[in-house]
Formats: structure tokens, C-alpha cells, sequence
């Protein structure tokens, strides 16, 4: 019976220490206008937020349209430079 009586003091020491510890870190590291959530909240906000994972070809889908970009800008920086550079054909044909 003694050694009951050890074991739930023991496990109130302890239940008062972590309560103290969660207590002290609310008040030193929380910030004051902290809102805590209920668990069903918590539980409700952690399904609405889902990553996406995409699939190999929906990445490669994304690649394709960004690689098809940059070639896209690519030769309008060729047809600016080349139309440039007819224009100032034209100009010295001209002079």
C-alpha cells in the first residue's frame, strides 16, 4: 500500500512540474494575443490546409510550360535583333 502511495505522488509531482513548465513557457515565449485552438478546431484547420503533390507528369507538364516560355522569349529577342539589324540595312542602303 506504501508503495502505491509512492507511486501517485510521484505521478502528481510530476503532472504539477510539466503543468508548471507549460505554464511558465505560455507566459514567457507565447505571444500575448496567441489564440489557442480547441483540438476539433485544430483538427478542422489541419484538414482544410493540403499540400499539393504533384504527380511526374504534372511536373513535367509545369517544366514544359515554363522551358516553352523562355524559348517563346528567345526568339523575340532574335526577330527584335534581326528586325534591328534590317533596319539599319535599309538605312545605310539608303544613305
Amino acid at each position: 500500500m506504501s508503495s502505491a502511495c509512492l507511486l501517485s505522488l510521484q505521478s502528481d509531482r510530476t503532472r504539477t512540474r510539466s503543468l508548471s513548465a507549460a505554464a511558465n513557457w505560455r507566459h514567457t515565449r507565447a505571444p500575448s494575443n496567441l489564440i489557442y485552438l480547441s483540438l476539433s478546431e485544430f483538427k478542422n484547420k489541419k484538414k482544410t490546409r493540403k499540400s499539393k503533390n504533384f504527380t511526374k507528369q504534372e511536373k513535367e507538364k509545369q517544366y514544359q510550360k515554363i522551358e516553352n516560355l523562355f524559348k517563346k522569349d528567345k526568339r523575340d529577342i532574335r526577330k527584335r535583333k534581326q528586325s534591328k539589324n534590317d533596319e539599319l540595312l535599309k538605312e545605310l542602303k539608303n544613305s
